[in-house]
C-alpha cells in the first residue's frame, strides 16, 4: 500500500527578477538581510495564505482555514531546512513528512509543498506555476493550511481532517 502522505516532489527553486528585489523590503539599505521580526514573518505567512485562497477563490473553491497545528509543522519544515542548509522533501536524515508524522493521529491526510523564494509573491508564482503544486493548491479534499517561512524557505502544510489540524 502507498504511503498515505501524499507529498508533491517537484522542487522549485527561483531567483527574483529585478522588480521583485526593487519591492523587497527584506534587504536593508546597506544591501545586507534584514532580520525580520516574527511578526514580520507571521504577515508574509499569512499573505502566503490569502493568495493561495485568493488563487481557490477563482476556480470557484472554498478558502482553506488556518490551522496553528499546521502552522507549527509548517514552520518546523522551514526552520529545519534553513538551519541544516538543505532543500527537499526528504531531511539529511532521510526522514519524509510521512516518517516524521507517523506518530500522530490521522497524519496521512497531511499534504506538503516546499518552494524557495523571498517574497510571498515569488513563491506563490512558483508553485502556481508548477501543476503537481497547483494541483495540491487547488485540491477539493483539503480544508485547513499551515505555511511557515526561514530565510528564503516557504513550506506549505495542508490537511482534510479538522480534529487533527485543530487539536493543540
Amino acid at each position: 500500500m502507498k504511503n498515505a502522505v501524499e507529498e508533491s516532489n517537484t522542487i522549485i527553486n527561483t531567483e527574483p527578477t529585478t522588480n521583485e528585489i526593487e519591492s523587497n523590503s527584506n534587504v536593508s539599505n546597506n544591501n545586507q538581510p534584514k532580520e525580520l521580526t516574527e511578526e514580520e514573518i507571521r504577515v508574509m505567512e499569512e499573505e502566503v495564505v490569502r493568495l493561495v485562497n485568493e488563487e481557490r477563490a477563482k476556480h470557484g473553491l472554498y478558502p482553506l482555514e488556518i490551522s496553528e497545528k499546521l502552522m507549527k509543522t509548517a514552520k518546523l519544515k522551514s526552520n529545519d531546512m534553513a538551519t541544516r542548509n538543505y532543500f527537499s522533501h526528504t531531511d539529511p536524515d532521510g526522514y519524509t513528512l510521512y516518517k516524521q508524522l507517523e506518530n500522530l493521529d490521522n497524519y496521512w491526510t497531511i499534504m506538503e509543498n516546499i518552494v524557495s523564494g523571498k517574497s510571498p509573491c515569488i513563491a506563490m508564482n512558483t508553485l502556481l506555476n508548477s501543476k503537481p503544486h497547483k494541483e495540491q493548491i487547488l485540491n477539493t479534499n483539503y480544508k485547513y493550511i499551515g505555511v511557515g517561512f526561514n530565510n528564503g524557505y516557504w513550506t506549505q502544510h495542508f490537511s482534510m481532517n479538522d480534529k487533527w489540524a485543530n487539536e493543540n
